[in-house]
């Protein structure tokens, strides 16, 4: 086999996975060729989303199962696959591009795999990632203190009760961030605000290569990324989060694809939106300089929302002088409630991106991928 179709293969592989790949002949491939030895690309492959032994996996691939649990171990070291011990078994399984492989290079990132990965994301417009599929990756939970008071909200919309609700805690710098300050073209919001935390009964994944902190140490990173305009985001789904992003819209690879791609705001799922009451307004354009999403303008002296940029952040009530900016909830229907748990997610994206993926689910459990290997 052409080593081009070898990686074409990989790429098709990845975009069957419920949360996408995006477009294989638009820079995608020559990624995949920088992260993954030939070797790997082939089992990578034949791999499934279900965890399997080195063995099994290398039938698929018509391998030696022994060079196969090498290549396999080295892949799971390297971030590009995932690993469990399953009764004294150990076995691996194939995880996503983003959140997943993208994210566990963080320290292999050099300015080469950074270009590389902003002309894949430039040319898919936002690749893989961002779709108009449902449900949606990532889900923007407002700052605490812009929730009105007199609404009861799910734990999923409040970013402390999910921080607390965690077991375990650490941080780690923002790759999409650092990879733009590698191009030369990051912003000036901190870099070291990529929390990782473990839902009851999880663990932190060390392949990620976090610094451990404390449940107050935390809560000041949330503070002080409010404090920076940063966007709390989560994965879409209601329980057993594994991280906090906070993202900017000229860094992150979800924000700035509304920002630079006209993706719309409900392409990152919010419960809420910014309401202006024009009589307090004072037209000081705070909140304008304030948005990291540009959704707010002030013409004729009156702030104005652009409905399909705002992301209901909530960043926007802290900075405003005379609180006439406020969050509501979208009405009910507007946005349904997220999946319970990322297995939920996967199976309700399947359905949307009319997938056929009897190959690559298999059969038997499917571990959360960021299980790892004790």
């Amino acid at each position: 086999m052409a080593m081009a179709e070898i990686y074409r293969r990989l790429a098709r592989r990845l975009n069957s996975i419920p949360q996408g790949f995006g477009d294989i002949e638009e820079g995608g491939m020559a990624l995949l060729t920088k992260l993954f030895a030939p070797e790997e690309a082939v089992l990578a492959c034949v791999m499934r989303l279900n965890h399997e032994t080195a063995a099994v996996i290398a039938a698929r691939a018509g391998m030696s199962p022994k060079i196969a649990y090498r290549v396999l171990n080295n892949m799971y070291r390297k971030g590009l696959i995932g690993g469990i011990v399953d009764n004294d078994q150990i076995m691996f399984g194939l995880i996503p591009w983003a959140v997943g492989i993208y994210e566990y290079q963080l320290s292999h990132m050099d300015v080469e795999m950074a270009q590389l990965h902003d002309q894949a994301w430039r040319a898919g417009h936002g690749g893989g990632t961002v779709t108009h599929a449902m449900p949606f990756p990532m889900r923007v939970v407002p700052v605490n203190q812009a929730i009105p008071i007199d609404l009861h909200v799910a734990t999923y919309n409040q970013i402390m009760k999910i921080l607390e609700g965690s077991v375990a805690w650490s941080v780690r710098d923002c790759i999409c961030r650092y990879g733009q300050k590698l191009l030369g073209k990051a912003c000036n919001r901190p870099l070291d605000v990529c929390l990782i935390i473990a839902p009851p009964g999880g663990s932190i994944d060390m392949r990620m290569e976090p610094t451990l902190i404390t449940l107050e140490d935390a809560r000041q990173i949330l503070y002080r990324s409010e404090q920076a305009g940063l966007v709390h985001m989560i994965g879409n789904h209601s329980v057993d989060h594994t991280y906090i992003c906070n993202c900017c819209g000229c860094c992150c690879n979800i924000l700035a694809s509304v920002t630079q791609f006209d993706v719309p705001a409900a392409a990152v799922s919010s419960d809420f939106y910014a309401v202006v009451d024009t009589e307090p307004c004072i037209g000081c354009e705070e909140c304008v300089q304030r948005c990291p999403l540009k959704a707010l303008s002030v013409p004729d002296h009156v702030c104005m929302v652009n409905y399909d940029r705002c992301v209901g952040c909530g960043l926007c009530t802290q900075t405003c002088p005379t609180g006439a900016l406020r969050l509501a909830r979208r009405s009910e229907g507007e946005i349904p409630p997220p999946p319970h748990n990322l297995r939920e997610w996967m199976m309700q994206r399947v359905q949307q991106r009319e997938l056929e993926i009897e190959d690559i689910w298999g059969e038997g459990k499917i571990f959360p991928y960021t299980m790892t290997m004790e």
